[in-house]
């Protein structure tokens, strides 16, 4: 059993304490950023948004009066015009948060003992990281044909001589 009575534990009220109420938030995580943008742009309402996302209604109703979220309207606004310049903007504001959602789950995979999922993350991971590039895909050399019709009115077959010369690539691995 763990001694409770140490000054240095701190309960959980005391640390949800030390986070702002979610209508002070000056920063947005995802989860916020896709909700807003399903209530402002797409007319969801807050209990519709809240249900799908396991969240309460009035937590969806506070975050559109926060300060970040008022920034994140203006600027929504301002670029409603172009949908898809507004979604790379988000996906690019949102990457961070991604990428520790996936490192969150990499870990997920490490303590489920899950290798195959283990084994694709990590490479994913550092392909994303620049660690480890992508193999390019493998093309399969094939034979060439050219073939080249004469428009006329015979179809005599007539013969087309040309002069060919078989060059190699010194730099060329095949």
């Amino acid at each position: 059993m763990a001694d409770t009575s140490s000054s240095k534990a701190i309960t959980a009220k005391e640390r949800f304490a030390k986070y702002p109420d979610t209508h002070e938030r000056e920063t947005l995580k995802p989860w916020h950023t896709v909700a807003l943008v399903r209530h402002w742009l797409f007319g969801e309402s807050a209990a519709s948004i809240a249900k799908d996302m396991g969240r309460g209604a009035s937590t969806i109703a506070d975050l559109t009066r926060c300060p970040a979220a008022l920034r994140l309207k203006v600027y929504l606004d301002d670029k409603a015009g172009d949908p898809v310049q507004l979604a790379k903007d988000m996906a690019k504001g949102n990457s961070l948060g991604v990428t520790m959602d996936w490192y969150m789950a990499l870990e997920w995979a490490k303590e489920a003992r899950d290798y195959r999922s283990v084994a694709q993350m990590t490479k994913d991971l550092a392909a994303l990281g620049g660690v480890q590039a992508i193999p390019p895909k493998q093309e399969i050399e094939t034979s060439k044909t050219i073939r080249i019709v004469f428009e006329g009115d015979s179809l005599d077959t007539k013969t087309v001589e040309a002069e060919w010369e078989e060059v190699n690539d010194e730099d060329d691995d095949l």
